[in-house]
């Protein structure tokens, strides 16, 4: 257990690159429009282990992730 690295996702138009802390339960995910980075609460293990395995991770996100879970918008992308 700990966190991952970060994933970097090829050929996706919403998602630079995404991480998941199993510790803490954490989904983080750096979009490409804005530089906007999300920390997404108390997401467990089985939702990254589907974002890893489907073939759109931006249309996963949006129907198993966004409005289900809470999360904090960071200002700085990840260097």
């Amino acid at each position: 257990m700990g966190t991952h690295d970060w994933i970097k996702v090829i050929g996706s138009s919403q998602i630079e690159q995404y991480r998941f802390d199993e510790s803490n339960l954490i989904l983080e995910v750096e979009f490409k429009r804005g530089n906007a980075r999300y920390i997404y609460h108390q997401v467990p293990l089985v939702i990254f282990e589907g974002m890893q395995a489907a073939d759109s991770k931006g249309s996963f996100l949006n129907s198993n992730v966004k409005g289900t879970y809470e999360y904090t918008r960071l200002k700085e992308p990840v260097k």
